[in-house]
């Protein structure tokens, strides 16, 4: 279940709940992506790789590893598929713009609040376009699949750009999202193609 060759489109959900099941109260926005960039780093305790015993012994710092994912999209239309649910059930299909979604991420994160209905918000994840009609959540891998509860993410940079060349314009959004909590394992949803 590697990550696919070519991937066209990311699902970003703001959950207004934790439950993943069939319950959930949520907003997916569906971007058509450009340029992704997906990268798994480890993170350390204190300033390094490894502390030093007396001894001269090396002591590892490893915590996990923390993803990140970085959206770019050149020359992008101003356009977003945005699907709403409420207890499960799929209550609207429409065309969005990535301003809404900016705007809504921006709002779920600084009020704690999303959409018309004012839902408490509780997380954003992020799902993986396989191939075809394919998604895959960016889950907590525990040596086991299906894996544990959705990584959550948060956003660490948010671009809303429009640049002008020879007086045409081009639109220029760009995201950056960063895992919440780091990972134990790197599941098979974020494995490199073989």
């Amino acid at each position: 279940m590697a990550l696919a060759g070519k991937t066209s489109q990311l699902r970003i959900a703001i959950r207004a709940n934790n439950d993943v099941g069939a319950n959930t109260n949520r907003i997916e926005y569906y971007v058509t992506i450009q340029n992704k960039n997906i990268s798994i780093e480890p993170e350390f305790y204190g300033g390094g790789a490894f502390d030093e015993t007396i001894g001269a012994q090396r002591i590892s710092n490893l915590r996990g590893f923390r993803v990140s994912i970085d959206l770019s999209y050149n020359m992008s239309q101003e356009k977003v598929r945005k699907v709403e649910f409420t207890n499960g059930t799929q209550t609207s299909d429409t065309t969005s713009t990535f301003r809404d979604m900016f705007n809504e991420i921006m709002s779920a994160f600084r009020d704690g609040l999303f959409d018309q209905e004012s839902r408490v918000f509780s997380a954003l994840n992020l799902y993986v376009n396989q191939q075809g009609d394919s998604w895959v959540a960016i889950q907590e891998y525990s040596g086991s699949w299906p894996a544990g509860s959705f990584v959550k993410f948060i956003p660490t940079q948010m671009t809303y750009e429009q640049t002008y060349t020879s007086q045409i314009g081009r639109f220029r959004p760009s995201i950056t999202l960063v895992a919440e909590t780091l990972l134990t394992e790197i599941g098979p949803e974020l494995e490199g193609r073989s």
